[in-house]
């Protein structure tokens, strides 16, 4: 869906008071909580034409200078939102022909406000997975940061996925080098040489962590606060990935969507290590 806007120049000189006390205040009022529906539903995603048909539709019967004023008004919103979405995309697709990786197929972001994450769907896992590592090794930086990738998957295996990221970055203070951990790929059951340490389950949207004898019986581990910590950020995932999806919300697609298997996230301007990236591609 798109429709033709009009340019900058023809739209009318009018503010908001003005278009109130000239067409009354029932009808320009009316016409402003309507278009402010819209600008809240396309504020930080989607397409600025978009946007303006819908408002054309939604307020086809109003004066036609508050309608271009509400219409001005969120393309000055999102203006700026579509051009760090351009360039973002650009910057993937650059660094994908660049290095002669497997192509995207679509690109899209799912938070309803833009947090700088762009995902991109592949044909294939093997293909994304391909793309993931080749972007990985390249080492690429933007604007001074790291470009920042991932494979994008559920959000059992990502809590999972985080999981582990924890507790190896914390077993060098409990007495091994983090390296001796080594998880299997669906971060299930990591294992200290031949011996299985843990096994990693979700229940009832809890993290639930079934020890080994030995490491249930290691104290200093089992009451130390960092592994508590991560225990209860796992499960505020959890329970946050519960309330969103009974609230309905959904990815806000831009040229595709797809299952998790076939995505990834690509952030070409992340946080250093430690720090949640801001933006991000997949």
């Amino acid at each position: 869906m798109g429709s033709t806007r009009a340019p900058a120049s023809d739209l009318p000189p009018v503010s908001c008071c003005t278009a109130l006390r000239r067409h009354g205040p029932t009808a320009a009022e009316e016409t402003l909580a309507q278009a402010s529906d819209v600008c809240a539903k396309y504020d930080g995603h989607g397409s600025r034409d978009d946007a303006a048909y819908e408002i054309r539709e939604k307020t086809g019967s109003h004066p036609s200078a508050t309608r271009w004023m509400m219409t001005r008004m969120l393309m000055d919103r999102l203006a700026p939102v579509e051009q760090k979405i351009s360039h973002i995309h650009n910057i993937l697709d650059e660094r994908i022909d660049k290095i002669e990786s497997p192509s995207h197929i679509g690109t899209y972001m799912k938070p309803q406000v833009f947090q700088w994450l762009l995902f991109a769907k592949f044909r294939t896992s093997v293909d994304r997975d391909t793309a993931v590592a080749l972007l990985r090794s390249a080492e690429m930086h933007e604007k001074g940061k790291k470009v920042w990738v991932t494979q994008d998957l559920p959000m059992m295996q990502r809590v999972q996925k985080s999981f582990h990221h924890g507790t190896s970055m914390k077993a060098w203070g409990v007495g091994f080098h983090k390296r001796d951990m080594e998880w299997d790929d669906n971060f299930t059951s990591p294992k200290v040489g031949p011996s299985v340490v843990v096994t990693v389950r979700i229940s009832n949207q809890k993290l639930v962590c079934d020890w080994s004898s030995e490491w249930a019986q290691w104290n200093n581990l089992q009451n130390s606060i960092e592994l508590k910590q991560l225990i209860q950020r796992a499960n505020d995932k959890l329970q946050q990935s519960t309330v969103s999806k009974a609230s309905g919300k959904s990815k806000q697609s831009f040229a595709g969507q797809g299952t998790a298997p076939s995505e990834s996230k690509f952030s070409p301007l992340s946080h250093t290590a430690g720090h949640k990236p801001v933006p991000g591609v997949a």
